[in-house]
């Protein structure tokens, strides 16, 4: 998340439109060594874009994955404390819990039960949050490259 966050606001698309902008207009004028230099940044802002490309991707593979393993424990715990709840919420006169105490279990039961909504609306923000900074405004592989990948 780290090095995600340090390429979130780079404006590397506008960056790369300046630069093929500069080369078109300027293209014959440019010495040999300032046609080297926009190639170099042109190629390093591509490497840029690939990369944040890449990480969003490994970020969000690992928040999903993270999420699922959450959403599992929680969702089991909701379910028994539900099931507990309900049995012990009956008009049987041999309930554990004294009656003065069942106010607060049923409403620690219904805090255990929302948690996996809680838990999925938390990941869903930080999630939309990660989709939302890294919107691409090409695809994830250059051109170039799409058609090497193609062959396979």
């Amino acid at each position: 998340m780290d090095v995600l966050s340090r390429t979130l606001s780079s404006e590397y698309a506008v960056q790369m439109t300046a630069t093929r902008h500069l080369r078109e207009e300027f293209g014959d004028d440019l010495s040999v060594e300032a046609e080297a230099a926009l190639d170099d940044l042109y190629d390093l802002l591509r490497a840029v874009a690939i990369t944040r490309q890449f990480l969003k991707t490994m970020t969000l593979q690992q928040d999903l994955a993270l999420l699922s393993k959450r959403l599992i424990y929680s969702g089991l715990l909701a379910l028994a404390a539900a099931v507990v709840t309900v049995l012990l919420y009956t008009s049987q006169p041999s309930v554990a819990v004294p009656a003065t105490l069942l106010p607060w279990v049923v409403s620690a039961a219904f805090v255990v039960v929302f948690a996996p909504m809680a838990i999925l609306v938390a990941h869903i923000f930080r999630v939309a949050t990660v989709t939302r900074y890294t919107v691409s405004v090409g695809p994830f592989v250059p051109p170039e490259e799409q058609t090497d990948i193609g062959r396979f």
